[in-house]
């Protein structure tokens, strides 16, 4: 998940330069590679269900906080850009959470004679979620605001994680109970 495509938009009625809303657009890709190495050993510590339902949470409280990012007065760039990278870190570390909680499910519980076909459809809905993600986005800002996109966004997250993560504790002791 990254910022949707106007907030260069934004970031330029803030008199921020083309090189700095590139380094605030590359943040959460940079952040996740770092992450990742990081967290594979965290993942099945805390428990798979618990980091995909914070990483879920955290999505979307940081989406909220960017929400205010127009609240910012425009003589403040510095405030909006500093905001913008923090959230961009965030947001980062959240996808990595996701990428590497969603990839130990899909390996735990596939059986092993189909774990490339469930990682490849993993992967292809991960490659369709960024595909519409632009898309949505920019209806959401067409019936609302750049403000108005980041709530909806961020609240829908802090809606959905606690329902994801009730169904994956269901999922997981159905699968145990199998066992």
């Amino acid at each position: 998940m990254t910022f949707p495509i106007f907030l260069p938009l934004l970031a330029m009625s803030y008199g921020i330069s083309g090189s700095l809303i590139g380094l605030i657009l590359c943040t959460p890709a940079l952040t996740s590679l770092v992450a990742v190495p990081l967290l594979d050993r965290y993942v099945i510590q805390m428990g798979i269900e618990l980091v995909i339902c914070m990483a879920g949470l955290f999505f979307g409280l940081a989406f909220l906080l960017m929400g205010f990012g127009t609240f910012f007065d425009t003589d403040n760039s510095s405030g909006f850009m500093w905001l913008a990278i923090a959230i961009s870190v965030i947001i980062g570390f959240c996808n990595a959470s996701s990428i590497v909680g969603e990839q130990a499910l899909l390996l735990r519980y596939s059986i092993k004679s189909e774990r490339e076909k469930n990682l490849g459809m993993f992967r292809a809905a991960s490659g369709l979620g960024g595909l519409l993600s632009p898309l949505m986005g920019s209806a959401m800002f067409a019936w609302g605001s750049y403000t108005a996109v980041f709530m909806y966004v961020g609240v829908g997250y802090l809606l959905i994680a606690p329902l994801i993560y009730r169904q994956l504790y269901r999922a997981r002791d159905a699968f145990n109970a199998q066992i």
